[in-house]
């Protein structure tokens, strides 16, 4: 979905990181390299959320044209495509490396105990954290609106998983019948996915439809609060459909910065007595498989 309320901050972000270049070539240990040489290289993402201040870190990571984390023993690099001014996805924003790590932690041992879970990614981005969850031995399923997929297919196809990539525009019936149509999803994601009020409503009914018929299916959401009125409309919409738990970073090694940004982390259990008929989804091959 597009988050175009948000691109004046991305580009603000893009700008300032300038103002850090020199500072990294110090720290770079070896012989002295070239801005253009630094700039080419991956920011270590964890590495670079440790150290300086919070708006100097995010500036940093939005002025490299690859980020990489570390994932079940191997780098994971993603292109970020900075130029773009058709959506906010062409930075990897700080939430999805957060949410990546709770999940590993806290929530996937349990999930893979039984098989791999399938998981369904809304607002995928540049895909730090679907192609995190699949290297995690996750089916995943990366999404996002069209414009944003040719730099997000790039990516999953450089990561060498078996992840997906499906446009999906959220409160669209057809984009949402097709995710399901590929069976039944247990876990669905998102980071920073809520920055207007206007896309509350679609996000929670694409959830929602999503989990259709899912016993054990819940949604796992990292937010940054950058619209108060579109938090405060998912704080009262979301419990008329979902059970709504709140977590917290705190504690866990290597997620201070979320703390620091104050980052919420919202778990969404479809509530059992509610309907989905809200997109009027055709009844797909999977689920007629199900009730058999």
């Amino acid at each position: 979905m597009p988050r175009q309320g948000m691109r004046k901050k991305q580009r603000e972000r893009a700008q300032a990181a300038k103002k850090v270049k020199k500072t990294e070539l110090k720290e770079t240990q070896g012989a002295p390299q070239s801005p253009k040489a630094v700039e080419s290289r991956a920011a270590d993402m964890e590495a670079v959320l440790a150290k300086g201040e919070a708006n100097e870190k995010l500036f940093e990571l939005a002025n490299r044209p690859k980020v990489a984390i570390n994932v079940a023993g191997s780098s994971l690099e993603v292109v970020q495509d900075r130029s773009t001014q058709e959506h906010s996805g062409g930075v990897v924003w700080e939430t999805a490396l957060f949410l990546l790590r709770y999940l590993e932690r806290r929530v996937l041992p349990g999930l893979r105990a039984a098989s791999k879970p399938r998981v369904v990614e809304l607002g995928s981005g540049c895909g730090l954290l679907g192609l995190g969850l699949a290297r995690l031995g996750c089916q995943v399923t990366l999404t996002d609106q069209l414009c944003a997929l040719p730099n997000l297919q790039s990516n999953v196809e450089a990561a060498g998983t078996t992840a997906k990539v499906q446009a999906l525009s959220w409160g669209d019936p057809s984009d949402v019948a097709a995710v399901c149509s590929q069976g039944p999803v247990d876990l669905v994601v998102g980071s920073d996915v809520v920055f207007a009020m206007r896309f509350v409503e679609p996000l929670l009914q694409t959830i929602e439809a999503l989990l259709q018929g899912q016993t054990s299916g819940c949604c796992w959401l990292c937010l940054q609060r950058r619209d108060p009125d579109a938090h405060a409309l998912l704080l009262q919409k979301a419990p008329e459909t979902f059970t709504v738990e709140e977590f917290s970073f705190e504690g866990l090694a290597g997620l201070e910065t979320a703390c620091a940004l104050e980052c919420l982390l919202l778990k969404l259990t479809p509530k059992e007595a509610k309907g989905f008929s809200q997109l009027s989804l055709p009844v797909s091959k999977a689920s007629k498989r199900r009730k058999k």
